[in-house]
């Protein structure tokens, strides 16, 4: 199954299979970033991508034969080539050419089941050393309870840091 088992976020996943789409689409332009912001209505779809906006400038700059002229017709080229997976249920090309893409609730279940089986992994990462200072009252005055706020922002601190390692 495509992406199980990963602790990515979901917009990287979806950024990384538009990536893929858009290097297949347009081979001869260099690396282009994925466009994927939250979608501004969940009806629609949860993400979208806007790289089709700028696309047909970008491939005009490079002279590529037959490229597609309009947002639409960029946005359309890239959903045709998005690589097979479980992540994506939908894409719809809006006709300003920003694509609407909607997650497979099928895929947000299994990451859901595999987190209450197995648990929260943190993310890979390098480990580094952190040095957390907190709870220092001053000690010529009476303690009250306003000094547990720093104790328990610093433990809370040095927990999170401790899981992820």
């Amino acid at each position: 199954i495509f992406f199980r088992g990963t602790m990515q976020s979901l917009e990287a996943i979806v950024g990384q299979l538009f990536v893929n789409a858009i290097k297949t689409s347009f081979p001869a332009l260099a690396a282009v970033k994925p466009l994927i912001t939250p979608g501004r209505d969940l009806a629609s779809g949860e993400f979208q991508c806007n790289n089709a906006l700028q696309l047909p400038k970008l491939l005009k700059a490079a002279n590529v034969a037959d490229a597609p002229k309009s947002p639409q017709e960029v946005g359309q080229c890239i959903v045709k080539n998005l690589p097979e997976n479980n992540v994506i249920a939908d894409t719809v090309v809006a006709p300003q050419g920003f694509i609407n893409i909607k997650i497979a609730k099928k895929y947000v279940a299994d990451q859901l089941y595999d987190i209450l089986q197995d648990g929260l992994k943190p993310p890979p990462q390098k480990k580094q050393r952190v040095l957390v200072d907190f709870s220092s009252p001053n000690i010529a005055k009476e303690m009250h309870v306003g000094h547990l706020r720093s104790t328990i922002l610093g433990e809370c601190l040095c927990r999170t840091f401790e899981f992820c390692g």
